[in-house]
């Protein structure tokens, strides 16, 4: 039994790579360009009674920008933007390693305009007010695992299309009389019956 289940596992592996051995397993460097950055969110939302998401009334969000300012200038004389944010964030985390298409569009366009060391500007999304740090605008590690994923993503997707085909051009036919015939009993109702025993 257990070499008839190397076996099929061995099989099935050659089966895949056979079947994706075209696939295009060139991926640039902008493709799977990952950078770090750090970021400061004021909020300009908040929970209601309901527990829904609610957006700040103008005042509030006159204030939450007021904030964001103070804090930019904070931002732009610190030697530690990390402690700084991690002390007055309303997000979960500071640093995030990420890459196109991960995040809102007015973060991602701020984060890869940016250079190592760079402050921004307060960048305004649906969330609040973010100040971003570039600690990397290329993560070497990073853009490398992301090359790996999107190799990995392309060889299943082909695979997928083949099995697809495959899987179409099989007959299955089912028995209804032996299916109907079956007839299954829970572990917790054969438990019962042997007790009633």
């Amino acid at each position: 039994l257990v070499m008839n289940i190397f076996r099929d596992d061995l099989l099935k592996q050659k089966v895949y790579e056979a079947a994706t051995l075209d696939v295009d397993t060139e991926v640039s460097d902008e493709e799977a360009k990952q950078i770090t950055i750090q970021h400061l969110l004021v909020k300009t939302q908040k929970t209601d009674e309901t527990g829904l998401t609610v957006d700040f009334t103008d005042e509030e969000k006159a204030e939450a920008r007021k904030k964001a300012e103070e804090l930019l200038k904070q931002a732009k004389e610190t030697d530690d933007f990390y402690k700084l944010a991690e002390a007055n964030t309303d997000d979960g985390g500071v640093e995030y390693t990420f890459g196109k298409g991960e995040m809102v569009k007015e973060f991602e366009e701020a984060a890869f305009a940016m250079k190592p060391g760079e402050v921004s500007d307060i960048v305004e999304t649906a969330y609040g007010f973010h100040i971003l740090y570039c600690v990397s605008d290329f993560d070497e590690d990073a853009t490398q695992e992301r090359k790996e994923e999107i190799i990995a993503q392309r060889q299943s997707e082909a695979f997928q299309t083949l099995y697809d085909k495959w899987y179409s051009e099989v007959k299955i036919k089912v028995n209804d009389e032996l299916w109907d015939s079956l007839t299954f009993i829970s572990e917790e109702a054969k438990t019962e019956t042997e007790g009633n025993k």
